[in-house]
């Protein structure tokens, strides 16, 4: 089946497993979840000290600590401050791939994705999630 198909992409990565709920505003590794606009996300891109976030299917991480591969001059710098899905799914540095649109995806860049997500979670912290403006 497709990436469009409902449930598809958290079949494998349950929601539960990337944040808390939005009513709580904290995730269970105990950082305060902010709730951020694609506008506002962009300020988060390591730029004059700011930390380096990006975000993935609407989670938002903090991957600061990787500063050298996410931020200024970093070879993953073009996700900082943005949703980058479908870049991750397609394997592209390109700022046209940082997207949340995952439609005609293969199943094969679903499962890079879900990759991706798993490496996430595991190494950097839940700090937000992108809301609507």
């Amino acid at each position: 089946h497709s990436a469009t198909s409902s449930g598809c992409l958290w079949e494998l990565v349950p929601v539960s497993c990337m944040a808390a709920s939005p009513e709580s505003h904290a995730s269970a590794n105990g950082h305060q979840i902010k709730q951020l606009t694609i506008a506002e996300l962009k300020a988060y891109n390591g730029v004059e000290g700011q930390p380096v976030y990006l975000s993935v299917r609407g989670q938002v991480f903090d991957v600061s600590t990787a500063r050298d591969f996410y931020g200024p001059g970093g070879s993953y710098e073009v996700f900082a401050g943005k949703e980058c899905a479908r870049a991750l799914a397609l394997m592209k540095l390109d700022v046209e791939s940082c997207t949340d649109d995952l439609s005609g995806l293969t199943d094969r860049q679903v499962q890079t994705l879900q990759d991706w997500i798993r490496k996430f979670i595991r190494k950097y912290p839940v700090v937000g999630q992108v809301i609507q403006s």
